[in-house]
Formats: C-alpha cells, structure tokens, sequence
C-alpha cells in the first residue's frame, strides 16, 4: 500500500470521527476542522492542478498554503475555545 492511500485513509477516519464527535455533541469545532482537513486532502488528490497553483512565485501554493497554515492557526484556536456549555 502506498504513503498517499494510507494518508487518504487517515482522512477519511478524521473525517468519520469529526462526524460522530458533532453527533455526540463534543467539540464541534475542532471536528470541523478534522473535515475540513479530509476536504483539503481530497482536494489534493482530485484537483491536483488547482491545489498545485502558485500565485506569486516564492510563496507556497494554494493548497500548501492552506493544509500547513489555516489547519493549524485553526488547530490553536479550538484548543483556546472554551467547550463547556
């Protein structure tokens, strides 16, 4: 089995946990980052063109961007919420 179907997996259990955590009431949004992320997974994998498209040279691009800069500022925000109800 290959490193990018093993990662498609974890994705999709991320996501499958981040559905039953929301059902169950617990921490919803970082089970929504956990979506979020399977999202952002499936993008790369679908839309590779897309993910890969840099809009000024020197800086990363668009997916890169958003899979190692807003998963984890958002990551750093849910643990800083408050989850009590």
């Amino acid at each position: 089995m290959a490193w990018s179907t093993i990662y498609i997996v974890i994705a999709i259990l991320v996501a499958i946990l981040g559905i039953w955590n929301i059902a169950r009431q617990r921490s919803v949004f970082l089970s929504l980052i956990g979506i979020v992320w399977f999202v952002f997974v499936l993008f790369e994998r679908w839309v590779p063109e897309a993910y890969g498209f840099v809009i000024v040279r020197g800086i990363p691009s668009v997916g890169n961007l958003l899979l190692y800069l807003v998963i984890p500022l958002l990551l750093v925000v849910a643990f800083f919420t408050s989850s009590r109800r």
